[in-house]
């Protein structure tokens, strides 16, 4: 393989960067500097080299291992690409394949393909030496949530005659629009279930990407994220949503999403900050480890996988709101479990020598020594489950 060039992923990261700045202004051509030796193909030269390449096609994830395959750097060497060509070409194709194609194969995968694809990004980025990072730029759910009350509370206030203002005036496109609160509050409630939810069912209308949709029954984890695959994937702070604002979920389909967060992110402790299910997930938190991994170096994985505390409490307080709801035999069944769980904090209380709650745990409540072992936030939430008993 090609010597890895050090320099390569900053150049990278700093080029992309550029388009992401506002007001870019329009590129002009520069001459080329003393001696570059630009590349020049003709034709006939493209068509023979990518004939020889005779590249394996695959139909789906299943055959991954060998499905998506390209000659060797070698190869393409002696067919006469250059070695800045051959690098930035391999780039281009792993990060298309990482980027786009497996975050739409992932969706139907069973949970051994996703292992597999699992193993396709850590190899791409040992490779390449950089992180395919799927950033979660949206809409964040729980900030939604906490935007509704907020909202729900300063109309409420305004009605009362507490608040003098009824709205709040904002810069849009150039102009100031006035924006009741009213107004906000109601657009938040009608729009939230329909940009959120994700039913699974291919025809739904107002599923933009279906072919991302990789669990059905739960609520996104954002909204318009750069990366539409970062909507969908199971975090648990919807359920701070649900607490600070439960007139944005339907009854129905909030208990249907709480039941698959109990068995996919509960643990014994906290809470599973990623869908174990997940690509990229590493529910192991080591801000020791100083390696080339890109995706685990210096506790990289901080909030991809490993079990932190206070998600609980919102979980819980979530679990006895819409159990009352459901009715006294689910409320009696939701109590039990509620209890078993703070069981599991009770005893950790009990044998901690700081007599508190950590900050978070590895995977399956295993001890992480580079969690602080008592945390404010840990113990609050758990106190607001107490309230809520």
């Amino acid at each position: 393989m090609l010597a890895r060039d050090p320099s390569l992923p900053d150049a990278l990261n700093k080029f992309c960067a550029h388009f992401e700045e506002p007001n870019i202004p329009l590129s002009t051509r520069l001459p080329p500097p003393p001696g570059d030796m630009p590349l020049c193909m003709t034709t006939a030269d493209l068509r023979k080299t990518l004939q020889e390449m005779n590249p394996h096609k695959t139909a789906g994830p299943g055959n991954i291992t060998s499905a998506q395959q390209v000659r060797s750097p070698e190869e393409l060497w002696k067919a006469g690409l250059g070695n800045s060509v051959l690098r930035s070409f391999y780039y281009c194709v792993v990060e298309s394949i990482v980027c786009t194609c497996i975050t739409v194969w992932h969706g139907s995968c069973t949970a051994v393909e996703r292992m597999a694809l699992q193993r396709v990004v850590k190899a791409a980025q040992r490779t390449l030496g950089v992180f395919y990072c799927f950033r979660r730029d949206g809409a964040a759910v729980e900030i939604v949530g906490l935007s509704k009350s907020a909202v729900s509370w300063l109309v409420e206030l305004q009605s009362k005659g507490l608040f003098p203002y009824d709205g709040v005036k904002v810069h849009r496109d150039g102009t100031d629009v006035f924006i009741l609160y009213t107004e906000w509050n109601k657009q938040l409630q009608q729009s939230f279930e329909v940009e959120f939810w994700v039913s699974g069912d291919s025809q739904d209308p107002n599923e933009k990407h279906p072919d991302l949709v990789h669990k059905k029954g739960i609520y996104k984890d954002s909204y318009g994220a750069s990366n539409p695959w970062c909507d969908y994937q199971l975090r648990p702070n919807f359920t701070i949503a649900m607490v600070v604002a439960p007139e944005l979920f339907t009854l129905e389909r909030a208990w249907k999403a709480l039941e698959i967060a109990e068995k996919k992110l509960l643990g014994p402790l906290g809470m599973k900050t990623l869908d174990p299910d997940d690509m990229v997930y590493c529910g192991v938190y080591d801000n020791a480890l100083d390696n080339d991994n890109y995706n685990l170096a210096k506790g990289f994985n901080y909030h991809q996988g490993p079990e932190w505390l206070w998600p609980v409490g919102y979980f819980l307080r979530a679990k006895l709101y819409f159990a009352k709801k459901l009715g006294e035999e689910t409320y009696s069944k939701t109590v039990i479990l509620v209890k078993n769980v703070l069981s599991q904090h009770y005893t950790h209380l009990e044998r901690s020598p700081w007599k508190g709650l950590p900050e978070l745990t590895n995977e399956n409540g295993q001890h992480c020594p580079f969690s602080c072992e008592t945390q404010a936030w840990s113990l609050a939430t758990v106190l607001e489950v107490l309230h809520d008993l």
